[in-house]
């Protein structure tokens, strides 16, 4: 008989953590979810950056990489000349 009291005891200790508690494991759970997620945005933001980085240099490169930028990504054109997208 007295070992049912453990096991009782021991039964809502475990409920308590795992649902009730202020660091319940369903709390812990959704962190780390949500840790994995920023993780991820993190890793794509460090790219995006590289990227802008680049664009900034050939920006800053002079007026033939600025026409080059503008062309490649804007489609600009001179006077007098035809443009063809090929994808």
């Amino acid at each position: 008989m007295g070992w049912k009291k453990y096991v009782f005891v021991f039964a809502i200790f475990f409920v308590w953590v795992a649902f009730f508690d202020q660091n319940s494991l369903l709390y812990r759970y959704q962190l780390k979810r949500d840790l994995k997620k920023l993780n991820v945005q993190k890793e794509y933001l460090k790219q995006e950056i590289k990227s802008l980085a680049k664009q900034n240099q050939m920006l800053n490169g002079g007026l033939d990489s600025l026409e080059k930028f503008a062309r490649e990504n804007y489609f600009m054109k001179r006077p007098n000349e035809d443009i063809y997208v090929f994808e």
